[in-house]
């Protein structure tokens, strides 16, 4: 998790903003594969997304969110799963 830390920290620092939400999607796998906090990894994927979005990385965008889609089906939040099943 460190390494993923580092990573996003790094990526902030010299403004590689691909970098930095790849080093949050990594962060929220982590949380989600290997703590199984998915409302931790929720919070890291949006972070992801907004970024991809802000700078329009659309061929990126569909991991990011199967990375939301996949927490939001662990906790049963089904309605925000439609949601993003809906962008998706």
């Amino acid at each position: 998790m460190s390494f993923a830390r580092e990573a996003k920290d790094l990526a902030e620092k010299i403004h590689y903003e691909k970098g930095a939400a790849e080093a949050l999607r990594n962060l929220g796998l982590i949380n989600e594969l290997y703590k199984k906090d998915w409302n931790t990894a929720i919070a890291y994927y949006k972070d992801a997304i907004a970024i991809v979005e802000k700078n329009k990385l659309y061929k990126e965008l569909h991991d990011y969110y199967s990375c939301i889609l996949n927490s939001y089906f662990n906790i049963g939040d089904y309605q925000q799963w439609r949601g993003y099943m809906e962008l998706w």
